[in-house]
């Protein structure tokens, strides 16, 4: 996947017990950010970056995340690339909370979706903390 080995090694510094995922897990998981559109190049970023995404199940969470994504017409595979993240967030607790606060602001559905694309991280701000303030 292009990543070099000492990246490897300090990835998974802040959490050693990442490293003890089973082969099949990761695979599942590296197989279903092929499908995204990820390039082998893009998939190692996002392991390097965030390596505890291998320990995710793809049914039952990234999956979910993604199609929610999907249906405000987000490239995932941007989303993902730029703020791997994203696929760890709460439907309920965090991304639809975020849209419901734009979309009470005059925001379209599509206007949230490019805004998602262009700064993927905007869904893990605090609505109380960060974005209403503001």
């Amino acid at each position: 996947m292009g990543v070099d080995k000492k990246q490897v090694g300090k990835s998974y510094i802040p959490r050693p017990e990442d490293s003890s995922i089973h082969t099949s897990e990761g695979s599942s998981v590296v197989n279903f950010l092929l499908e995204l559109g990820l390039s082998g190049d893009s998939i190692g970023k996002v392991l390097t970056r965030y390596p505890r995404i291998v320990s995710y199940d793809v049914e039952d969470n990234l999956r979910p995340t993604t199609e929610y994504f999907k249906g405000l017409g987000v490239n995932v595979a941007i989303v993902v690339h730029r703020f791997p993240v994203s696929l760890w967030l709460s439907i309920e607790g965090n991304l639809k909370l975020v849209i419901k606060f734009f979309y009470e602001r005059g925001f379209s559905v599509e206007d949230i979706g490019t805004m998602v694309s262009r700064l993927p991280n905007l869904y893990a701000l605090s609505l109380t903390g960060s974005l209403i303030p503001k």
